[in-house]
């Protein structure tokens, strides 16, 4: 898997926008405002790997919860079970 984490190029990105017609200051701003919406949204991969690793250790701890239910309930019931074949 590539842990590589590609950054954005404002001064490139400014420079294609320029080159194709769009005004400098117009350019620049679009180039900042794309660079502070994707950094602040876009996830890493170690972040993603992070969250990974909270939802599976919540749904270990649920399934370690029901199970100990169910085997509770198993115990109840087969005590009753007992308790009722021998009266």
């Amino acid at each position: 898997m590539n842990n590589t984490i590609t950054t954005f190029d404002t001064l490139e990105y400014a420079n294609e926008l320029k080159a194709g017609g769009v005004p400098d200051k117009q350019a620049e701003t679009q180039a900042k405002a794309l660079a502070r919406v994707t950094s602040a949204t876009l996830a890493t991969k170690q972040d993603l790997k992070e969250i990974k690793n909270e939802i599976l250790f919540k749904l270990g701890g649920f399934i370690t919860v029901g199970l100990t239910i169910l085997g509770g309930f198993i115990t109840v019931g087969l005590t009753i079970l007992g308790y009722v074949l021998h009266k």
